[in-house]
């Protein structure tokens, strides 16, 4: 999770030197803001396995699926985003 802060201070810092439009300050927060990091699959673990503790081999072996998914889904959400709103 720290890593999107980070993220958010680059880009604040960019947006402040007047290097982005408010149409790519729009994609790159959507692109960022979801829930597709490495901290989301300790959350995947440690809130799935006490619950089904016979399982949590299958869960570990799809964690990583389900980050990959989660980012895809970002992206594409940025894409769509970016097609729609041709003019902020």
């Amino acid at each position: 999770m720290f890593h999107q802060f980070v993220a958010y201070d680059a880009m604040g810092k960019h947006m402040e030197a007047g290097e982005l439009s408010e149409r790519a300050i729009m994609i790159a927060t959507y692109a960022l803001c979801g829930f597709s990091n490495m901290a989301t699959i300790g959350v995947l673990l440690g809130g799935l396995s006490p619950l089904i503790p016979h399982r949590s081999k299958e869960i570990a072996s799809m964690s990583f699926r389900a980050i990959l998914g989660g980012t895809m889904t970002c992206l594409i959400t940025a894409c769509v985003a970016g097609f729609v709103v041709q003019s902020v």
